[in-house]
């Protein structure tokens, strides 16, 4: 009886936010959008039983990915501790805290109050992920049209990879639902009447990014920081822009650099040590690191060609990778399928941004910014295809957006409406 309790008040949210959103959404286009989440909701609780009970069959116990059984056995954790309750001592693999973060405790209240059930409990991110593309049509319309906004709306909803993320207990449904619903609020801030509620959402959604992926929570810091640097120059005059420039960079040289590259330089190593931890974790890994670099390091210093050269390397990997050239595994394969699909969208949405540019310069560029840094952030740690794969995805639906506008661009068709 839980667990048919827990199933059901995961349905009965369903239920409530679609009817909240037939209620309030927009007039023209709410029926569509209803129509899509309800059919993007049951494709992926279709998806997860079959998932689910063939790896059960298959002896997996109904886990599909190691970060899944990781996450469903740390918050099995955690809400025995909460009710005092003996667990057992496998489940603090890799460390006592490792793998704790937001979704592991929302994961963990499900256990509490509806029993473990590692198959309904997918269930929170089938919901996630069904809702998660509804901000992405309110930011591209922000940004651009209603018509433009259907594309990306569409793409989030039906994605494959995206999809498989969400029928599994991973944190990355979560990671993305906050990236999109951030990009949302600040799409609208300028226009909104509730500006201090919305300021007080974002930033509560990066705090939340900064346990669930700090790489994340780092790019959202820098795209707003280089937004407010980017008004506040905008705002002055050419003499008064120049002096202020000229402190700044005199500030970074002289203080900032200083105290700053320590740290920057103790966090090249970290990022390297990973980097070599994942490289040489299995036949998925890759190297973007050389021998002269490495050395360079341990000797203190920072060969700038040598990182120059492994950022593009590790960029193209994020990118692009799996390459067809050096598929070794089925599910390699598959997911190059999809990278064909990634990289022509890629491709337009360098026109979609143009347009932004000049239609919402502001939303534009703090997307761009985050998107810019987030990606090489990951390019410059990243060393396993597949873990590549699955973070790009975190940059994917915002870059919809404007791949949408790109396309209708390429074929001559020029949306206007706002």
């Amino acid at each position: 009886m839980q667990i048919e309790f827990g199933a059901s008040f995961i349905f009965l949210l369903f239920s409530v936010f679609i009817t909240l959103l037939l209620m309030y959404g927009p007039k023209e286009e709410k029926k569509f959008l209803a129509a899509v989440i309800i059919t993007a909701f049951l494709l992926r609780v279709i998806f997860m039983y079959l998932l689910h009970w063939q790896s059960y069959l298959d002896g997996f116990k109904g886990f599909v990915l190691g970060d899944d059984r990781l996450y469903s056995m740390k918050a099995l954790k955690i809400a025995l501790i909460w009710q005092n309750k003996p667990y057992n001592p496998m489940f603090d693999m890799g460390g006592a805290d490792y793998g704790i973060n937001p979704f592991t405790y929302l994961l963990a209240l499900y256990y509490r109050f509806f029993n473990c059930n590692y198959l309904s409990s997918k269930l929170i991110n089938c919901l996630i992920g069904s809702f998660t593309p509804l901000f992405l049509y309110f930011t591209a319309k922000n940004i651009f049209s209603p018509k433009i906004a259907k594309i990306p709306f569409l793409l989030a909803s039906f994605y494959p990879s995206i999809v498989y993320w969400s029928i599994c207990n991973l944190r990355d449904p979560l990671v993305i639902f906050l990236i999109t619903f951030c990009a949302y609020l600040i799409s609208g801030l300028k226009n909104s009447r509730s500006k201090i509620l919305r300021l007080c959402l974002i930033a509560f959604s990066i705090y939340l990014l900064k346990d669930l992926q700090k790489i994340c929570f780092y790019a959202a810091i820098g795209a707003i920081v280089c937004s407010v640097i980017y008004r506040l120059l905008a705002s002055l005059k050419k003499k008064e822009w120049i002096i202020l420039s000229s402190i700044i960079l005199a500030a970074f040289i002289i203080v900032l650099y200083n105290q700053f590259w320590p740290v920057i330089l103790k966090q090249i190593r970290l990022i390297i040590v990973n980097n070599s931890a994942l490289y040489l974790s299995d036949s998925a890994g890759y190297r973007i690191y050389d021998c002269k670099f490495l050395h360079a390091i341990r000797a203190g210093t920072l060969d700038i060609a040598g990182f120059i050269k492994a950022y593009f390397t590790g960029l193209a990997y994020f990118l692009f990778s799996p390459f067809p050239w050096r598929i070794t595994r089925m599910s390699q394969l598959i997911a190059c399928q999809q990278t064909m699909l990634w990289i022509s969208l890629l491709l337009f949405s360098i026109l979609g941004f143009r347009e932004g540019f000049k239609l919402s310069f502001n939303r534009t560029m703090y997307i761009l910014t985050f998107v810019f840094i987030g990606i090489s952030f990951f390019s410059i740690a990243e060393a396993n295809i597949g873990a590549a794969f699955r973070h790009r995805d975190y940059f994917a639906p915002l870059v919809f957006i404007f791949a949408a506008k790109g396309i209708m661009q390429f074929l001559g068709k020029n949306d206007t409406e706002r």
